[in-house]
């Protein structure tokens, strides 16, 4: 049986997904989950066929430890020698976006870890963390993403109460739990003040959270989000990313544009259109 597409010519026109990369600890991790958490599903959906969102969140770590893993994880997507390149790659076209990148924008979500107590074998100084999400940023535009297509997110708020109860579910006592209301504020304002300082983007989600006095009822268990946390939290996602995203191309026509009874030399020929 006869190949449907030609190798060859099927290779030269593959098409390459701009990335939204997400990095971050648990609260990126389980932005897919179906019950809870899912900004990452709702960001998704709101720009499907233009981007794809990638996932790249690890349950309990810190930024201590995203300086070393960072560098093991963008270059997969990050570096493009495009005029080599079997694809047809395409990213935002305006004066700050490095042709060698695929990446349309870049979250970097950590600060809710690094701020447990100072007793707790997870903790990051914020001194400490500050200097991290420099090297972060630093990393990330060796591999050509500008700093305004990078977003910053600050930790969220903290409930002790809902979390310590979640927790002795696991037979934690309350005095290992090693968190505390209050800390999370200080590794907010030192995010805020990084990406001024850099001119990254910013996502302020704690200050969205202490300015709404419902805050505790979008935790799922204190710490993480849930449905109603989740929207709330895209909400905040979308706004910053939105400039960087909802302007790019669809990818291939809407279904009613396709010549359906022949659509061989339309879809083997399409490109992006022009930015």
């Amino acid at each position: 049986m006869a190949s449907l597409v030609e190798p060859t010519r099927s290779l030269s026109t593959v098409i390459d997904y701009p990335k939204l990369f997400c990095f971050g600890d648990s609260l990126t991790q389980r932005c897919f989950n179906v019950t809870d958490g899912c900004w990452g599903s709702i960001v998704a959906a709101r720009y499907q066929r233009q981007v794809d969102l990638l996932n790249r969140g690890f349950n309990g770590y810190t930024s201590r430890q995203a300086i070393y893993m960072l560098p093991r994880l963008l270059p997969a997507y990050a570096r493009r020698n495009l005029p080599d390149a079997n694809s047809v790659a395409f990213s935002p076209n305006d004066s700050d976006s490095a042709p060698e990148s695929s990446i349309a924008a870049l979250l970097i979500w950590f600060g809710a870890n690094d701020a447990c107590t100072p007793d707790s074998d997870v903790h990051v100084p914020v001194e400490e963390y500050e200097k991290n999400l420099n090297l972060l940023i630093d990393h990330a535009a060796a591999y050509g993403i500008p700093t305004s297509r990078m977003v910053l997110v600050t930790a969220p708020e903290y409930d002790h109460a809902k979390w310590t109860a979640f927790k002795a579910r696991d037979g934690v006592p309350a005095h290992l739990i090693g968190r505390a209301e209050g800390r999370s504020k200080a590794y907010a304002e030192k995010c805020v003040e990084v990406a001024k300082k850099r001119g990254t983007r910013l996502a302020d989600v704690y200050a969205a959270m202490t300015t709404n006095p419902d805050w505790r009822s979008l935790m799922v268990d204190g710490l993480h989000f849930n449905v109603s946390g989740a929207y709330f939290v895209a909400e905040i996602l979308t706004k910053i990313l939105d400039p960087l995203v909802a302007h790019l191309p669809t990818v291939f026509p809407l279904s009613v544009d396709v010549n359906r009874a022949n659509p061989e030399e339309e879809l083997t020929n399409w490109t992006p259109p022009s930015l």
